[in-house]
């Protein structure tokens, strides 16, 4: 994708921060790779990252390098963002990412909530670094990406995440099941979904 000169002049501008070896800061500043990151169009970021990743700029440096873009698109642009997202997960972004001053989550979480289930799949079983293994890891409210997928009443997900081996048992700190979040929300489709399989599970437990 072709940049304009102001864009590739700051690209070469954080390229040479780069190599200067600023590629990270104190807590509270912006590094070179964070700034483009956050502050340019999701079309054209995948091509701003990898040149700074190829000059050596520090993946994990990024304090929000995944789920405040998830939580910004949709339609065409989610396109865009699995793009990204495959992109720093291939090359060693970590599976962990605090999200502001929300709950820590995973990549699987935010994936979960946000992204078609396509792209999902496509994520999970990314053939570089496989993503299966978050299916229950939990955030620091006890919610797995399961619960993700209901609070963004997408019951393709869940349907998904469940074949993958999701644990619909699980309970959060709250002592509730993704089950019973989907109907405090009135997310009707992932309350079948999730019924179905709780009724799968009881016929497969008498049969036992």
């Amino acid at each position: 994708m072709r940049m304009g000169r102001k864009e590739r002049g700051i690209v070469l501008f954080c390229i040479l921060l780069s190599l200067s070896g600023c590629v990270k800061a104190p807590r509270g500043l912006t590094t070179p790779f964070q700034y483009l990151c956050n502050h340019y169009e999701t079309s054209e970021k995948d091509v701003k990252i990898e040149l700074m990743v190829q000059y050596g700029a520090d993946i994990n440096s990024v304090t929000l390098p995944i789920p405040a873009w998830f939580r910004k698109v949709s339609g065409e642009k989610k396109a865009c963002v699995f793009r990204y997202v495959s992109f720093l997960w291939e090359n060693g972004v970590s599976d962990g990412m605090q999200v502001g001053t929300q709950w820590e989550r995973t990549v699987l979480h935010s994936a979960a909530e946000c992204l078609d289930a396509a792209y999902l799949s496509r994520l999970c079983h990314n053939e570089k670094r496989e993503m299966a293994y978050l299916l229950n890891e939990r955030d620091s409210k006890g919610e797995t990406p399961l619960f993700s997928a209901v609070r963004g009443n997408a019951p393709e997900n869940c349907a998904f995440l469940i074949n993958e081996g999701a644990d619909v048992d699980i309970k959060s700190k709250e002592g509730k099941t993704a089950y019973d979040i989907a109907v405090e929300l009135g997310h009707e489709a992932c309350a079948a979904v999730l019924a179905e399989r709780n009724i799968d599970e009881s016929m497969r437990n008498l049969i036992e």
